[in-house]
């Protein structure tokens, strides 16, 4: 009896050393898987914070890509212009040229975005360019931008690689300085087709609509401040298309009138804005236009307050325009008036200003018509395209 207590109490041992063992090795698992979790917490919020900054820096080079369009387009026009004169060079060397300057624009405006986005309210959250390649500058047309998100000190690299493709066409055609002109025939912007009936002749503009069709007399008293990306088409043959409101900040914006246009108060800070009207024009107050505009109007232009001209715009005028304030043309902007031109107060004139009384018929028509040769053009694509690649 006194053996087999002796057995028994090993016997007890060896179950509570095992038990320990298997225990400890549970905890060992849970505590390991734990962790695991963790770092893999913190890799997906690297990679979230990586794949924010890439929208954010896409978001950032498509809007330089956007503003820098026309100025380069000049800029190429331009050298394209000087060299007729001594001879042309390839079309590849003009694309290669834009693409060149393209590049040298976005790599400007990127340089004044911030270095780091830290996310609001999480100091340890942040993304960042880590790294740029321009290629070639001469002919690639691609940029390749390296992004960083780091989570607690946890990173994660992704690229993008963005492209584009300018097209030239008419490059063979001759200079401008040869082509026969046409003044402005009123009919550049294209009337909308397959409009919804909520579209026709809507109560107001600010709708989700993009194309707007009016056929019948109307007049709007509401605001289209900020109104943007939108063509307004107005086909009643008389009367006045009337706005009442203010038409403020309002950005690539298309309006025609196949009769007169009547606006009540302030147009401040148009940018992109193309207003086509066939009869006459009337502003109630300020009218300020930005950025690439083009006012062409049949008859005559009356603005009841200060008129002034940016951004390399076009005014046609067919008939008299009556400025009751100041008138301004800075360099690169132009107005053409086919009749007499009234300015009731001071007249700040660096663009060009083309009074029909002044010149010749085929002056005026040259300076302020439109080539009826197929016109030297340049376009690049809507949108850079762009292929994410994961490198975590």
């Amino acid at each position: 009896m006194k053996n087999e207590q002796g057995y028994t109490l090993v016997t007890v041992l060896l179950m509570i050393t095992i038990s320990m063992i298997i225990f400890l090795s549970f905890v060992g698992l849970s505590y390991s898987s734990v962790k695991q979790n963790q770092v893999v917490e913190k890799n997906s919020k690297s990679v979230a914070l990586a794949e924010m900054g890439i929208s954010y820096y896409q978001v950032a080079v498509q809007n330089i890509y956007e503003a820098n369009k026309q100025a380069v387009n000049d800029q190429v026009k331009a050298t394209i212009e000087r060299d007729r004169a001594t001879g042309l060079k390839t079309e590849t060397y003009y694309v290669d040229l834009g693409v060149s300057l393209m590049k040298e624009a976005i790599r400007q405006g990127l340089a004044s975005e911030r270095s780091s986005v830290t996310l609001e309210g999480k100091p340890h959250s942040t993304f960042s360019i880590q790294e740029s390649n321009y290629f070639d500058v001469s002919k690639d047309k691609k940029i390749l931008l390296k992004i960083n998100g780091v989570e607690n000190g946890k990173s994660t690299t992704l690229s993008t690689e963005l492209s584009f493709t300018p097209v030239i066409s008419g490059l063979n055609v001759a200079s401008a300085a040869t082509s026969s002109y046409v003044l402005p025939t009123l009919n550049t912007i294209p009337v909308p087709t397959n409009v919804s009936s909520t579209c026709k002749n809507p109560i107001s503009f600010n709708t989700t609509c993009t194309e707007i069709l009016i056929d019948t007399l109307k007049t709007y008293s509401d605001n289209i401040n900020g109104l943007s990306n939108k063509i307004i088409y107005s086909t009643y043959p008389t009367g006045v298309f009337t706005i009442n409101g203010n038409a403020n900040n309002m950005k690539n914006m298309k309006i025609h009138t196949d009769n007169s246009f009547y606006l009540g108060l302030n147009a401040n800070n148009a940018s992109t804005l193309f207003l086509e009207s066939k009869g006459n024009a009337t502003f109630g107050s300020q009218f300020r236009i930005d950025t690439t505009s083009k006012l062409y109007i049949g008859g005559g232009l009356t603005v009841n307050g200060h008129f002034e001209l940016a951004g390399n715009s076009i005014v046609y005028v067919g008939g008299n325009a009556v400025i009751s304030g100041k008138l301004t043309i800075p360099s690169g902007s132009k107005m053409c008036v086919g009749g007499t031109l009234t300015v009731s107060k001071k007249q700040t004139i660096t663009g060009d200003l083309i009074v029909k009384s002044n010149v010749s018929d085929a002056v005026f028509k040259q300076k302020c018509g439109i080539p009826s040769a197929t016109p030297l053009d340049i376009t690049w694509s809507d949108k850079l395209l762009n292929n994410v690649n994961y490198e975590y």
